[in-house]
């Protein structure tokens, strides 16, 4: 059954969950090629980094850069990497 017949809204058709903690550096090349896939091949490709609350200013990046489809989670206790990657896939 479709999302939308079940009563939810239809989300991407990727989601890419990425653990972070203090990647503020790596986070504009991640973004800049996982944008190029995504324009390239016509995805509607959503991007979710899961952070376990950095304090080198990624949130704020994330923030600045404005892009619908970049979302970051900052979560409140740092419950590792696996965790991070089953959380954000919930």
């Amino acid at each position: 059954m479709p999302a939308e017949a079940a009563g939810r809204r239809a989300g991407p058709s990727v989601t890419v969950v990425v653990p972070t903690y203090r990647e503020v550096e790596s986070i504009p090349h991640l973004v800049e090629r996982l944008g190029a896939v995504r324009e390239g091949a016509g995805l509607d490709l959503e991007l979710l980094l899961m952070d376990d609350q950095s304090r080198d200013g990624s949130e704020e990046l994330v923030r600045a850069l404005g892009l619908p489809w970049v979302r970051m989670v900052v979560r409140e206790k740092d419950r590792g990497l696996s965790q991070a990657v089953l959380d954000g896939m919930r």
